[in-house]
């Protein structure tokens, strides 16, 4: 590091000043002592809440003692050695370059979004200096598309030992056992950085050294910053419907120029480990690629709570509905998060879920904002039976919704997934102010296929209540009617090659020790679509539920043949569910099934109905509405540069 900072300040303006962030400590030669006008911040490489002296110890007193916030209660994807260098990002409209040396190009990554947030208009220049060739594709196209230089240091490529001293991240480590693709480099062939009075070049003399005015002058134009930054509130669900959708979304905003501060809300107050707090950032990381992410779980800060008694006035918890926008409200709010968003450049404020209001109204601060109701609440409270905390039981539906429509009616704009619920809801809510949208997952179609052998059925259920009733109707009554169609004997199939179920997602859980003949569990998988692939019908057994059933979207887009009830149709268009079909009982569910199974032309032919349900599907053009909609909450005041695309 002395070296190659030395050799970037012989090179550059004398009037610059610099800063060096590690990650560890800095145990080179003092930069200051030649070079004033460099400061080096260094912390060690320590989990959140680590003692790193008598104040992080005092802070964990008095989090224990409920009067400050708990490190266990939130995470982020920023490790804590880090935490100077986003200090430093929030003034980077005074910085003119930014060179990340790392070999781990999705720290860079990081950095780069980071930099894009902060700025207005214009961003810094940004080179990437690595020993790497190869990068995950997603992270190779994204430094693209946030105009970073890359460039390939030389100076570690001689040495693998030295190399395997550096500590990577969980991002690297994860990223080497995947698909990797070559890094795009501004200059094809490596450079050295070193300087050749303070370091013995490790390559022969032929290497060419690095010209940092081609790269960072003052004179070089810098790159307009993304169009758009999205706050984006939600529940923090990614293994279930939702989080089908909330990917969908992040797929869309990244198309269209939009970088994305991903806020999760987990209204529980379980503590976070040092395993699920690595598992749940890759998970996120892998699946919206946010630039930054933060879980929060409920506080037990006595400070929070006054500081939420402020507000609740306004929604007093004497109904269910309420009381659900105080579970979420209680959600931790760390400082962190609070300076992130006072000094990030957001354009548009995206809510997911009416709960999330009540967490989120500081943060809005009284300016526009999206609210995708993503399914009305009220129908699952009615639905499950939901008691309230006060009296001890159900509330009434009609009071209910019109509580739920009081906040509502606070959002500029508002997206349903259901025809059905945004009926619901006219007689309070212009209808200006409302738009169908459904954020349909990029799937590809599934190649025909012949039956295999043995028949595989597929279903696809996150663990709710909801999910639970409807596949215990399935298991109870449906599916011994298909097996009594399909006996075992000496004279029938044996008994391996009968059909069976295939059932991915988090509704194992709600099943774990059961076992049904035929039915399989698999639990949450990784690669949902090759389970579509091998499967030869998709059953979507719904007989409950609120909003739109994702997995019939997805199952329709893979133009799978289908067997539905009607309630899996809820909410969409006329002609998309007389399109796909549907079953009125249990009797005509079995009997479609084992038709199918039987029939390949009543299989052909459902595939026919259902590829014509998926072009009805994509001919809505939901995101154009999306798009629509975003354009009405715009907050942005600075003028925003014209980028490959926007979201409003």
């Amino acid at each position: 590091m002395f070296s190659a900072m030395r050799n970037l300040v012989e090179q550059t303006d004398s009037a610059w000043q610099y800063r060096v962030f590690c990650r560890g400590t800095y145990r080179g030669p003092r930069l200051g002592s030649l070079f004033r006008r460099i400061r080096v911040v260094a912390r060690p490489m320590l989990a959140f809440g680590a003692a790193t002296g008598w104040l992080d110890r005092l802070r964990r007193v008095l989090a224990r003692s409920r009067l400050l916030l708990s490190h266990d209660s939130w995470i982020a994807n920023c490790q804590w050695a880090d935490r100077p260098l986003l200090s430093a990002l929030y003034d980077v409209e005074r910085v003119n370059a930014i060179v990340v040396f790392t070999v781990d190009p999705e720290f860079a990554l990081w950095v780069a979004r980071l930099a894009h947030v902060f700025s207005r208009t214009q961003i810094p220049h940004i080179v990437v200096v690595t020993p790497e060739d190869q990068a995950d594709p997603e992270t190779v196209s994204d430094l693209n598309w946030l105009h970073a230089t890359m460039l390939r240091d030389s100076s570690l490529l001689a040495s693998a030992t030295r190399r395997a001293r550096v500590m990577p991240s969980d991002a690297t480590r994860r990223q080497r056992n995947k698909a990797t693709r070559p890094i795009l480099f501004d200059q094809a062939s490596p450079l050295s950085f070193l300087d050749l009075a303070t370091h013995p070049y490790q390559l022969t003399s032929s290497t060419e050294p690095v010209c940092w005015t081609d790269w960072i002058s003052p004179d070089r134009s810098r790159a307009g910053r993304v169009r758009d930054v999205v706050l984006f509130i939600r529940p923090d669900w990614m293994s279930c419907g939702s989080g089908t959708t909330f990917a969908s979304l992040a797929d869309y905003f990244r198309a269209n120029d939009t970088l994305v501060l991903d806020v999760g809300i987990w209204p529980y107050p379980v503590p976070f480990t040092a395993a699920h707090r690595d598992a749940k950032i890759a998970e996120q990381q892998q699946r919206i690629r946010s630039a930054l992410y933060m879980s929060l779980r409920r506080s037990n800060s006595l400070l929070h709570l006054l500081r939420l008694l402020c507000h609740t006035p306004w929604f007093w918890p004497t109904n269910i509905v309420n009381q659900a926008l105080l579970y979420n409200a209680l959600a931790a709010k760390p400082k962190l998060l609070r300076t992130v968003l006072q000094r990030a450049q957001v354009t548009h404020i995206y809510l997911n879920h009416y709960f999330t209001y009540l967490f989120a109204k500081e943060f809005i601060g009284g300016r526009k904002f999206f609210l995708d109701t993503h399914d009305i609440q009220s129908i699952r409270f009615v639905q499950h039976t939901k008691v309230n905390a006060l009296t001890g039981h159900s509330d009434e539906f009609r009071r209910l919704l019109g509580h739920e429509i009081r906040i509502l009616q606070r959002a500029e704009r508002l997206g349903f997934v259901s025809l059905d619920e945004m009926a619901m809801v006219a007689q309070e809510i212009a209808p200006e102010q409302m738009d169908f949208i459904i954020a349909l997952p990029p799937v590809k179609p599934c190649a025909p296929r012949a039956v295999a052998t043995p028949r595989r059925l597929l279903i696809v259920a996150s663990n709710n209540a909801s999910n639970q009733c409807n596949i215990r109707w399935f298991v109870d009554q449906v599916w011994p009617k298909v097996l009594a169609a399909f006996p075992t004997g000496p004279r029938s199939e044996p008994a391996h090659l009968r059909p069976h179920v295939i059932v991915c997602g988090g509704i194992a859980d709600a099943f774990r020790g059961n076992r049904y003949p035929g039915i399989r569990f698999h639990g949450i998988v990784e690669d949902l679509e090759r389970y579509y692939e091998l499967s030869d019908i998709v059953l979507l057994p719904v007989i409950m539920g609120a909003g739109v059933v994702i997995k019939t979207i997805e199952a329709v887009l893979y133009e799978r043949p289908v067997v539905a009830t009607r309630y899996a149709l809820r909410g969409l268009p006329s002609e998309i569910v007389d399109a796909v079909g549907y079953v009125a009982d249990s009797d005509e569910f079995a009997g479609a099934i084992v038709r199918m199974l039987q029939s390949s032309a009543a299989r052909e032919q459902q595939v026919r109905r259902v590829r014509i349900a998926a072009k009805l599907l994509h001919n809505e053009q939901f995101y154009r509405r999306l798009a629509r909609s975003m354009a009405k909450v715009r907050i942005a005041a600075a003028e925003v540069p014209t980028g490959r695309g926007s979201v409003g």
